[in-house]
């Protein structure tokens, strides 16, 4: 069945006991290889989604795109993967949580430019559920948000409270001015290196969106003495 939304998605299953094929060129997230892979042939999930989302300007007045989308995507399931031995892409708060969505993600696949299929083994009788089970969507921009996980990956503040704790670091808050200064030094290192996040890689920009995102957020920073950009 088919049940179309008015709030831009729609849900596609079959109940629980038959699955949906998966198009190979459905991509998830390969963290051995830091890169997209194609889920390849012979993949099925229980539930397609489609979203058509409706992207408006983030607060820095950069225009808010499917990279954001990709790289929130990125995340969850780089960091809500199963923990194994040196693995610095874990939280003890975050991470437990984000596995349950991620272990049920099979692929995603960009259709335009604001509109993405998810498929996952995931279903519920109530549509709505389905829907809310793995949103594709960010709450700030990627370049926020990746300067926030080199971050914490070089130990200099933590995602958790429990995290700062046993690591004697700042949880960060993007409303305190120091943190936000920590994330804004990031960036400029960006900036300078030329640096795209893995997740962004194969992104049909070029480097001058690359460069005016981090010019925005590093100005916002400026100005604002904070790194909330929603």
């Amino acid at each position: 069945k088919m049940i179309p939304i008015r709030t831009g998605w729609e849900v596609e299953n079959f109940g629980n006991d038959k699955k949906i094929s998966v198009p190979e060129d459905a991509i998830v997230w390969d963290i051995d290889n830091q890169k997209w892979k194609k889920v390849g042939i012979d993949q099925y999930a229980i539930s397609k989604i489609t979203f058509d989302l409706i992207l408006g300007n983030w607060h820095h007045e950069q225009s808010m795109d499917m990279n954001d989308i990709l790289h929130s995507m990125y995340f969850l399931l780089e960091w809500g993967s199963e923990r194994h031995e040196g693995d610095k892409t874990y939280d003890s708060v975050y991470s437990p949580q984000a596995a349950q969505n991620a272990k049920t993600l099979i692929g995603i696949k960009p259709i335009d430019d604001d509109t993405i299929e998810v498929y996952v083994d995931y279903w519920h009788f109530d549509e709505t559920e389905i829907a809310s089970w793995v949103t594709p969507w960010s709450s700030m921009p990627w370049e926020i948000m990746a300067a926030s996980e080199q971050a914490v990956l070089d130990g200099k503040v933590s995602f958790s409270r429990s995290g700062s704790i046993s690591k004697s670091v700042n949880w960060l808050s993007l409303i305190v001015p120091n943190d936000s200064k920590i994330i804004q030094e990031y960036l400029i290192e960006f900036k300078e290196s030329g640096y795209i996040p893995p997740s962004l890689e194969n992104s049909q920009y070029d480097w001058q969106y690359f460069e005016g995102r981090y010019d925005a957020a590093i100005e916002w920073i400026e100005q604002n003495n904070h790194g909330v950009i929603s």
